[in-house]
């Protein structure tokens, strides 16, 4: 199996700790399938900084592809975070730095590149929105991770090219949940993903709507990371011919080892480094 992960990367600079860490949904998908044992490459812009270099080296440390990466003048996204015990709290950010600034264009190279690969992710912060429709015609599944960001407008508009999509709805009701979960089957996508935090996560498919628990942590040392992590695995599972019921449980038990991790998968710094 193959995965890419087309979009962003974040340096996550914790404050209180004095630490930073590479990070970005999408760049940590990358090494959360390389931690699987899949192939897993990442395609993205990085900047000229020292936040790019902690994102580049996290990335290389787990054998991720950056081949098809980017490098141009100017400042590598970050993310300012605070913590409250082990949640998160984010403190401000350049708002994805060159990715956002200078975003990914896609090459003749590129997309013959992309068409080697089993499955492709993105998100809602990748920049990359705009090729989704050139990427659903390529025939490779499309995994997108909407975060919080679940406005009933995005959701049909991107539901017709992806394959599976991932909402994160611990605030809002059941009801709500579910509905929005069917209105993405009704557009399109065959495969919707909720999770609810430390309550579980449900996914519909095939008009079946399937449960899960979070899986017993024994220790948690940072939440950061969790969310995606489950995705990811997820992913892995599914495009390798796993059942959904087991999928769904494979992935959380991998979430809860993330817990352990501080960052979303370690290699931090100092950040008096920088």
């Amino acid at each position: 199996m193959r995965l890419l992960a087309l979009g962003e990367n974040v340096c996550d600079l914790y404050l209180s700790r004095g630490m930073m860490y590479p990070g970005g949904q999408c760049a940590n998908t990358a090494v959360y399938a390389a931690m699987r044992g899949v192939f897993s490459a990442y395609m993205g812009v990085f900047g000229s900084d020292r936040y790019a270099e902690v994102c580049r080296g996290g990335l290389e440390a787990f054998g991720v592809d950056l081949s098809h990466c980017r490098s141009v003048e100017g400042e590598n996204g970050y993310c300012r975070i605070e913590h409250r015990g082990t949640d998160r709290v984010f403190a401000g950010s350049n708002r994805f730095g060159v990715n956002r600034t200078q975003p990914l264009e896609l090459t003749v190279a590129d997309w013959d590149y992309i068409r080697t690969f089993d499955v492709i992710y993105t998100d809602c912060n990748g920049q990359v929105d705009r090729y989704l429709p050139e990427l659903a015609k390529t025939g490779i599944p499309v995994a997108y991770d909407f975060s919080a960001k679940i406005e009933d407008e995005d959701l049909v508009r991107v539901a017709p090219y992806v394959a599976m999509a991932s909402l994160s709805c611990a605030d809002i009701s059941a009801e709500e949940r579910e509905r929005k979960m069917h209105l993405m089957t009704s557009h399109g996508t065959p495969m919707v993903l909720a999770t609810v935090g430390e309550a579980g996560s449900y996914l519909l498919s095939g008009g079946q709507l399937l449960y899960a628990p979070a899986a017993p942590a024994d220790l948690v040392v940072d939440t950061l990371g969790a969310g995606d992590a489950y995705f990811a695995a997820l992913i892995c599972e599914v495009i390798q011919g796993q059942l959904l019921q087991e999928a769904m449980e494979k992935a959380a038990a991998f979430a809860a080892d993330i817990l352990k991790v501080e960052g979303a998968y370690g290699h931090g710094i100092p950040m008096d480094a920088v």
